[in-house]
């Protein structure tokens, strides 16, 4: 598994990659919905490229912040990066034995459930398992049946996710460290990522 990097200007290179990857599929936004958390800023990275879109988020219900991260962020900036790479896939290895399914529940803003005949683009920053692109792609559509949904990711993290997006900028079976993941070091000089 491959294990990619993306320091902020890289991030924002990978929204205006994905974005005209979007394009070539001749699909136009005219509302671009993020998931929290990550997602949103995804949106609105790929909102530069559209103007005229409107942004949204969504939040599943479920996602809840956790009271450990910063410790872990401290912990992790003292971790070699050798181990940071073998400690991510080790959680990928054990996080692809989780069974997925389309049923999470999403906290949705009034004007996302009246959209009529728009097109939409659904994004997020990674689909690991494929549950919450999945669960959101369903419950927008049943709340908005005339829309016409197009999903984007930077990263597809597993081959056999129930959901996988319509575009993705990395190739399935890619990792993708953040600039808000965990286990990123501010400062740390990582390898140019290729697009």
């Amino acid at each position: 598994m491959e294990l990619v990097t993306l320091e902020e200007q890289h991030f924002k290179t990978a929204c205006r990659k994905l974005a005209e990857k979007v394009q070539h599929m001749q699909f136009r936004p005219d509302v671009i919905i993020g998931i929290c958390t990550a997602g949103v800023y995804v949106a609105e990275e790929m909102a530069k490229s559209y103007p005229d879109a409107r942004v949204y988020s969504i939040r599943p219900l479920d996602n809840r912040p956790s009271s450990s991260r910063k410790w872990f962020a401290a912990l992790f900036r003292m971790t070699p990066e050798w181990l940071l790479r073998k400690l991510r896939t080790f959680k990928e290895t054990v996080r692809s034995t989780k069974k997925h399914t389309l049923s999470r529940k999403f906290e949705i803003p009034e004007e996302v459930k009246k959209l009529g005949k728009l097109n939409v683009l659904l994004v997020d920053d990674s689909v690991d398992g494929g549950s919450t692109l999945g669960s959101a792609a369903k419950r927008l559509t049943a709340l908005n049946p005339d829309i016409t949904l197009f999903t984007a990711t930077i990263a597809v993290t597993r081959r056999c996710a129930i959901c996988k997006p319509d575009v993705s900028l990395y190739r399935p079976g890619t990792l993708v460290r953040y600039p808000w993941s965990v286990d990123f070091k501010p400062g740390h000089k990582y390898p140019t990522p290729k697009f």
